[in-house]
C-alpha cells in the first residue's frame, strides 16, 4: 500500500490460481475494469455514479 497525501494505491496479484483474469482501479468518483487479461487489454469499462462507458 501506498499512502501520500489524498491518494492511496494497492497491488495485490496471485500466480497459477484459477480465476478471472482482470486489473480494476478504482477511485472516488468511479472505477476502470480491464477484463480479458492486463497484457492485452481486451475491454476496458469506465463505470461512474452517472454513467457506464
Amino acid at each position: 500500500m501506498i499512502r501520500l497525501s489524498g491518494f492511496v494505491a494497492v497491488c495485490s496479484a496471485a500466480k497459477e490460481c484459477f480465476s478471472l483474469n482482470f486489473a480494476q482501479i478504482q477511485g472516488e468518483k468511479g472505477y476502470l475494469n480491464v477484463t480479458g487479461g492486463i497484457n492485452g487489454c481486451a475491454q476496458i469499462h469506465l463505470q461512474t455514479a452517472d454513467n457506464h462507458v
